[in-house]
């Protein structure tokens, strides 16, 4: 499967979770894809994403912060039904 992704969720993704994790990042399409991914690569960046979330996401008054919007966004788009 393919899931579309902004271009700053893509780049995002990019500049950390590739970084991170370099195993995956033949997944890293062109045109903000992440293409060929079955569910368990899905499970596993969603998995990351929401930890993260957990971790930078949030600002003081526990709002969501510039990159929390991000990643709840990633995490989102990441769920499949």
């Amino acid at each position: 499967m393919n899931i579309q992704l902004t271009s700053t969720e893509f780049n995002y993704l990019i500049l950390t979770f590739f970084t991170e994790r370099p195993d995956f990042r033949m997944f890293a399409g062109s045109d903000n894809v992440l293409s060929n991914i079955d569910e368990d690569v899905v499970d596993e960046i969603r998995d990351w994403a929401g930890e993260r979330l957990q971790k930078v996401g949030f600002d003081e008054n526990y709002d969501l912060n510039q990159e929390g919007v991000i990643l709840d966004s990633i995490v989102d788009k990441l769920y499949i039904g």
